[in-house]
């Protein structure tokens, strides 16, 4: 098993979610990804700092994931609630890059609301 990094750009697309609009680029997915993780994480632990933390790990440990699992040899699909083939093309630090701003963002969402 060889670990692979991704040749994505930033404007690459991933249509699982979504053929059109913003929820067809790939790291736009991960930046809503990234503030939804840190989101939950804040409010379970009830801590921005362990939100965010959360959120970073779990985005570096998915790419880690992705430079594992190949999607073109991938057993691991699931069909509900979505088609969705757990491997990849490689680790994308641009993903972990978009997945740690959406992380960000919520920083200031929650600060601002609360």
């Amino acid at each position: 098993m060889k670990f692979r990094f991704a040749k994505d750009k930033w404007l690459s697309k991933e249509y699982t979610f979504a053929h059109s609009g913003l929820l067809a680029y790939d790291k736009f997915q991960h930046f809503v990804g990234g503030m939804v993780v840190c989101i939950i994480g804040t409010f379970v632990s009830k801590s921005i700092a362990v939100g965010v933390i959360c959120s970073a790990i779990f985005w570096f440990l998915w790419e880690v994931k992705d430079g594992i699992l190949r999607y073109e040899e991938c057993q691991y699909v699931t069909h509900w609630p979505i088609w969705y083939n757990w491997g990849a093309e490689g680790f994308s630090w641009r993903d972990m890059v978009a997945a740690w701003l959406g992380a960000g963002m919520a920083v200031f969402i929650i600060g601002a609301i609360f």
